[in-house]
């Protein structure tokens, strides 16, 4: 009995939350933004991994700017931290040339579209003897994800579309940097799930937080950019894919 309470002291020493805004072990960091994104590498469907998305389907940018949100629960003691993390990117072109498409021949000019929903659900903890021993200037966060990613990419005239969404269970681990004397918190993120060189969900963020002077009761007010590199490399279910996106977003968030 000795041995298990001790066990279970350790655990709530290494994994209390440190945060500033969570000093009664319990916080809340959430914010709201915009993004833009823009794809490169090969996609294909019933077909060989040969047209690229840029100059084949005339992929490139986003067609406008997408709406983001996040939210992160710093919760007491041995309780895991939840993390929820909203994104979307959509993209529409014009065929440069033709090519093999669900076993059609695609003409040149032909439109099509590619839309990209990413929900991550991340369950976490803190590191707590690093806060502690950098004096609350680094914290390091260690978990699981689980990326909901759902696609539907469309050629007009071809009926056989492709659409569907998956679960993918990822690594997950963060840092955050609070520079000394200044206002600016820097944040890295990184995702991952590879099983094999055909098969690979890797997503690695970073962002720049600025905290606003405005006087609250509680909490803070933020604002922060940043960018995110999505690698996906495909090969189930007729679908194949080795695709780059890049991401830059603005947010707007509190914390407390």
């Amino acid at each position: 009995m000795k041995r298990l309470v001790f066990l279970l002291s350790i655990i709530a020493f290494l994994t209390v939350p440190t945060s500033s805004y969570a000093l009664l072990g319990f916080g809340v960091e959430g914010a709201i933004g915009i993004s833009k994104s823009n794809a490169s590498g090969k996609f294909s469907y019933k077909e060989d991994l040969t047209y690229d998305l840029e100059s084949n389907m005339g992929f490139d940018d986003t067609d406008d700017e997408k709406e983001t949100a996040r939210i992160k629960l710093y919760l007491p003691l041995v309780i895991p931290n939840v993390y929820y993390h909203h994104y979307e990117m959509n993209f529409a072109g014009t065929a440069a040339a033709s090519f093999e498409y669900a076993g059609q021949t695609i003409a040149a000019t032909t439109a099509s579209s590619l839309d990209i929903v990413v929900d991550d659900y991340a369950l976490f903890y803190t590191i707590a003897p690093i806060n502690l021993a950098t004096a609350g200037i680094v914290n390091i966060e260690v978990g699981i994800n689980v990326r909901l990613l759902s696609i539907d990419a469309e050629v007009t005239g071809v009926t056989d579309d492709v659409d569907f969404s998956v679960p993918i269970p990822q690594i997950f681990a963060a840092v955050q940097i609070d520079i000394p004397m200044i206002p600016i918190i820097l944040h890295g993120e990184y995702r991952s799930l590879s099983i094999d060189d055909d098969n690979e969900c890797t997503s690695i963020t970073g962002r720049l937080v600025l905290e606003l002077p405005i006087p609250l009761p509680l909490g803070e007010v933020f604002i922060a950019g940043g960018y995110t590199k999505d690698i996906y490399k495909i090969d189930h279910d007729n679908v194949k894919a080795d695709t780059e996106f890049e991401t830059y977003f603005l947010e707007l968030g509190y914390k407390f």
